[in-house]
């Protein structure tokens, strides 16, 4: 049982990246995938007053991945966290208190904002938030801190990543 939290800029690549590695028995947490779900809407649409129930129903999901660490309960093989989360400190306060006493992984897929903006253009399904899209990137890497914990992927695609620097510490 493990845990890893992917954060990264919009379009990087973290849920190609979480859904390369899942197998069944894990537990996938895309809060944009939740977000579609709760409010019906295409997964890149955030609808101010439905994103608040997405991030409650992400924390009650960690919440209790917590609590069931701690007690001798069925879970998930492996849980893969999907937030941007460009801060250190955000970064933290998702995996820190994950994985039971065991450390959580933290990959920050750092995929630069060119590329990112490539990505988002040539995406048809981003049409309709393209703009929020690009400005999102933009923040993300206006707001990026690299943390002594994390495992930096430069880039991913399907076909494999670039890996610049990889630190094996756990939080």
């Amino acid at each position: 049982m493990g845990v890893t939290l992917i954060a990264g800029p919009p379009a990087s690549g973290k849920s190609t990246w979480a859904r390369a590695h899942w197998r069944p028995g894990d537990l996938l947490l895309d809060w944009d995938d939740l977000l579609s779900a709760l409010s019906g809407l295409a997964p890149y649409e955030r609808p101010e007053r439905v994103c608040r129930y997405a991030n409650a129903a992400t924390q009650a999901i960690l919440t209790a991945l917590r609590r069931d660490g701690r007690r001798a309960l069925p879970r998930p093989d492996h849980s893969w966290v999907i937030r941007t989360a460009p801060r250190a400190e955000e970064r933290l306060l998702h995996a820190a208190p994950l994985p039971f006493g065991l450390g959580a992984r933290v990959v920050v897929i750092a995929c630069p904002a060119d590329v990112c903006h490539a990505r988002i253009d040539a995406d048809v399904s981003r049409i309709p938030t393209r703009a929020a899209q690009h400005e999102a990137v933009d923040d993300w890497w206006a707001q990026y801190v690299l943390s002594a914990a994390d495992e930096t992927i430069d880039s991913w695609t399907p076909q494999g990543a670039s890996i610049s620097a990889t630190s094996s510490v756990e939080v």
